[in-house]
């Protein structure tokens, strides 16, 4: 990946997922450092829910990141390689069907990851090609990964797919270091275009009529969350969640779903980060979840129609905790056996959901991340 790619790329994934395969790997996960606490949210609950352990591809780790809605799930793995040191092992996309989870491969090179899929069963991410560049690549059912290729310069990533096999993401674009969000259509690229005097998009997610979502460079350097309608996919800043100063404050969407509701979190005065909720025209915001977390920090990643949200907040002992809220209440989905790590990152029209926990390594007290999906009542 291109620097600045991968500086994005890394800064997505908040919840200390590594760059390449968007889990941590060998290690006690670290959420970020949470700022002066805020306000709680309007309710907060412990779930019943059934954690379930995905496993690997052989390797330490994996992590999951989409589920359509027949639960079918998508993520990456680290492959066996007894040779190799956690940093040198490969990540090869996954799927998990049906109690298997298959080894989807990549463009040749190294290393892959699935980012999402649709209840086609098609599935888009990144996969090396033969001399190790990412690509945004497409797996459909029974076919080997396709290579989307870039809008003419060395990297891409795919993001996001809805029903009409439309597909988003971030492609380098000849500019030297810059990036631009894309929509992949019947195979051509439209460049998404970038904010008045901002130099890189990212489209994250599409629903099913087109409305597309994700983030973008402002003229004085700070990040928003921004949406492209269809048709004329013409870029619009949703800016922060009201108060104080909004020039410098941060904001991210990374779903939407087919009533058009948009996702993320967002920089809040006084310090920490809030869950969002756009809806026609208004940020709306939910807090964070309380109980066992840290009233600062929360970030939401994705929305079924249903409206339940699904994310990940910062708990009291500063670890990444998966969240689902539903109707004004947080719901703490909780870890893995002897795990105290989390992030939930897709839900489907179900309410199934998932994402990564860590657990406790045998003989060890260090903690590895697995794919995890969560089934509430």
């Amino acid at each position: 990946m291109s620097h600045l790619l991968r500086k994005l790329h890394t800064r997505q994934v908040t919840l200390a997922f590594t760059s390449l395969i968007v889990v941590a790997c060998g290690s006690d996960s670290m959420a970020p450092s949470s700022a002066r606490p805020a306000g709680d949210s309007s309710g907060y609950v412990v779930a019943a829910t059934t954690v379930t352990d995905l496993g690997t591809l052989g390797g330490l780790t994996s992590g999951a990141t989409g589920v359509n809605d027949q639960g079918t799930v998508v993520g990456a793995s680290l492959v066996s390689c007894p040779t190799c040191t956690p940093k040198q092992t490969p990540s090869h996309a996954f799927r998990f069907q049906s109690g298997q989870l298959t080894d989807l491969g990549t463009l040749g090179g190294k290393s892959s990851a699935a980012k999402a899929i649709n209840n086609n069963g098609w599935i888009v991410g990144w996969a090396h090609t033969t001399v190790n560049a990412s690509h945004a690549a497409l797996w459909k059912p029974g076919s080997a990964a396709q290579d989307l290729g870039t809008m003419g310069g060395p990297t891409s990533i795919a993001w996001g797919i809805n029903k009409k096999n439309q597909i988003v993401g971030q492609s380098d674009v000849p500019s030297p270091g810059r990036f631009h969000a894309f929509l992949w259509q019947n195979g051509s690229f439209t460049d998404l275009g970038l904010l008045p005097g901002g130099d890189w998009s990212v489209a994250q997610a599409i629903n099913d009529s087109g409305l597309i979502v994700g983030q973008a460079s402002t003229s004085v350097g700070a990040i928003h969350a921004v949406l492209w309608r269809k048709g004329t996919h013409t870029i619009r800043d949703l800016g922060v969640l009201p108060g104080g100063s909004t020039v410098n404050r941060f904001s991210v969407a990374y779903g939407v779903n087919n009533l058009g509701q948009i996702v993320g979190s967002s920089d809040v005065t006084g310090g920490g980060r809030h869950v969002f909720r756009w809806i026609a025209g208004v940020m709306q915001d939910l807090g964070t979840p309380s109980g066992g977390f840290s009233t600062s920090f929360a970030e939401a990643f994705g929305i079924n129609d249903a409206g339940q949200i699904v994310g990940s907040g910062v708990s009291f002992t500063g670890l990444g905790q998966a969240f689902v809220w539903n109707a004004g209440s947080y719901t703490d989905l909780g870890f893995l056996p002897t795990g105290n790590v989390s992030s939930a990152r897709s839900i489907n029209r179900n309410g199934f959901i998932a994402g990564t926990s860590n657990r406790q390594k045998p003989n060890s007290n260090n903690h590895v991340d697995h794919a995890a999906t969560w089934a509430t009542p």
